[in-house]
């Protein structure tokens, strides 16, 4: 999906005259593009640890804590490759991590989010790190890092390297983009920077890395360097305030020199983003400031964001203002967060099947679910989340599916993917088939319960087929999720009626 879009030079703090191009319909076209990116990087396991603390302990003034509720999310390159995944790339994932607990929980939690982890290295002389916030009444209260205290024998190190390198260069021959995630950890350690810039013809690459110019040998296209590594590759200072743009705007030129890259986004978090591009325009993205504990991992998100808007061909300018898009939407959740297309919906606002109508829609004003079009226009969404195992192409399955989209004004699909899928690809394919449905406008995948695809849509209407789905009933679900307010309904009867009917019968 090519886009014929001009850059746009702004000066610094102007609006952003790019976001207004961030549409409903570009979103939809964006998240169904579905290319294939790998993302090579130091993959972190994310901790997040609620506790309860009352009074100080007696060997030092230090709160005691009681341990409550943890919740384990992938973290670094990990979540860059979360956040592509939710966003509707086909994502792989090469890194390394332990033989150990960690190491198995986050390749577990990447597998189900449908990420290629198989060529992610495992080697029994490494440890996963692991990092933990331990979070008393909201507020964080410390970080425990755990992280290799060893390094590894010459003959791990060779091996490691070795599979890192193969895996990467096999990637560049099929990847739709190379996005480059180095914390420092064995990718920053390995001969990548030299084997890979060996490559001829290698796909648009993406380098978010602690020291940007190691890898200045790539000639990387975009670099995306935060504050404090624009400091140290420059051994130069950033004022805070409104002085941080400009300043950005001021080093932009010796980064790209110092880095090698063709374009430059330099990330200053409440501040926003200065891209320039290969002809030096400038263009500032505007950030919606949080408190920094709610941060953690919107710079993952922003590069994902970036990565699947220039792999589908967007210009740099544009690029940014979808990658702040995303990055403005998981800094207002807790702990480390994903986007979806459906949170990106919810958050530019207007019902965006009227920003869809073309010239076909206009002459006849209906779609497939029958209703009048113009009718969306100013009304509030209501939003259906269809959940189970779905077979594209079949008749039942279609008229369960055009059922579900007549509940409300946008069909979300969530795909099962416990029982019934026996690869990624067939996952990818089956998303594929259910995204050219004409009831459907954003596929996803869960596993599981279902918790955490709900919790992110936050749908209106949750759609079940009863008659298929034997790990969800209607009255389990409404008492699960009372809490959000959301109808529970049954379309097993939608295989046998028309419909609109079931529509009515459910209002």
């Amino acid at each position: 999906m090519k886009r014929d879009l001009h850059s746009v030079s702004i000066a610094a703090g102007a609006p952003s005259a790019a976001c207004e191009e961030i549409t409903p319909e570009l979103i939809c076209e964006l998240t169904r593009s579905s290319p294939l990116i790998t993302v090579i990087g130091d993959v972190i396991l994310d901790s997040w640890m609620q506790g309860r603390s009352t009074r100080l302990a007696r060997e030092a003034p230090v709160p005691v804590v009681e341990q409550g509720e943890e919740t384990l999310s992938p973290g670094g390159a990990a979540n860059t490759a979360m956040n592509l995944a939710s966003l509707g790339a086909r994502v792989r994932l090469i890194g390394a991590v332990g033989d150990d607990e960690s190491g198995a929980a986050v390749r577990r939690l990447l597998a189900e989010a449908n990420v290629d982890v198989s060529e992610v290295v495992i080697s029994s002389q490494l440890t996963t790190t692991k990092k933990t916030r331990v979070l008393v009444d909201d507020h964080i209260l410390l970080r425990l890092d755990t992280v290799p205290m060893q390094e590894l024998d010459r003959q791990e190190r060779q091996e490691v390297d070795d599979r890192l390198c193969r895996a990467a260069l096999a990637a560049a021959a099929d990847s739709d983009a190379l996005v480059i995630a180095d914390y420092g950890g064995p990718v920053h350690d390995s001969d990548l920077p030299r084997r890979l810039a060996g490559v001829g013809e290698r796909p648009m690459t993406i380098v978010d890395a602690h020291q940007p110019e190691h890898w200045r040998d790539l000639r990387p296209t975009v670099v995306t360097p935060n504050v404090h590594e624009v400091e140290e590759t420059l051994h130069a200072s950033f004022r805070s305030g409104r002085h941080r743009v400009t300043l950005a705007q001021k080093y932009a030129p010796a980064m790209r020199e110092a880095t090698n890259a063709s374009a430059m986004v330099i990330t200053l978090d409440r501040d926003g983003a200065v891209a320039v591009d290969e002809a030096d325009s400038i263009h500032v993205t505007q950030a919606q400031p949080v408190p920094e504990s709610q941060a953690s991992g919107a710079g993952d998100t922003f590069v994902a964001g970036l990565a699947l808007a220039m792999s589908a061909g967007f210009p740099l300018n544009l690029a940014a203002e979808f990658a702040q898009l995303a990055a403005n939407v998981v800094v207002h959740k807790e702990g480390t967060s994903l986007c979806s297309a459906a949170d990106l919906l919810e958050l530019v606002g207007p019902d965006h099947r009227s920003a869809e109508m073309g010239a076909d829609a206009q002459d006849s004003g209906t779609r497939h679910s029958g209703r009048d079009r113009s009718s969306d226009r100013g009304a509030a969404r209501r939003t259906v989340l269809a959940l189970g195992l779905f077979e594209p192409g079949s008749d039942c399955d279609s008229t369960v599916l055009e059922s579900a989209r007549a509940l409300g004004d946008f069909l979300v699909v969530a795909l099962s993917t416990s029982a019934g899928l026996s690869s990624t690809d067939s996952t990818a394919a089956t998303m594929a088939l259910l995204s050219s449905d004409p009831s459907v406008d954003v596929v996803t995948t869960f596993s599981g319960d279902a918790t955490a695809v709900v919790e992110t849509v936050r749908p209106d209407v949750i759609a079940i087929d009863a008659s298929t789905q034997t790990a969800f009933r209607p009255a389990e679900l409404t008492l699960r999720f009372s809490h959000l307010g959301v109808d529970v309904i049954d379309l097993s009867q939608s295989r046998e009626a028309a419909p609109a009917d079931v529509a009515k019968e459910a209002q």
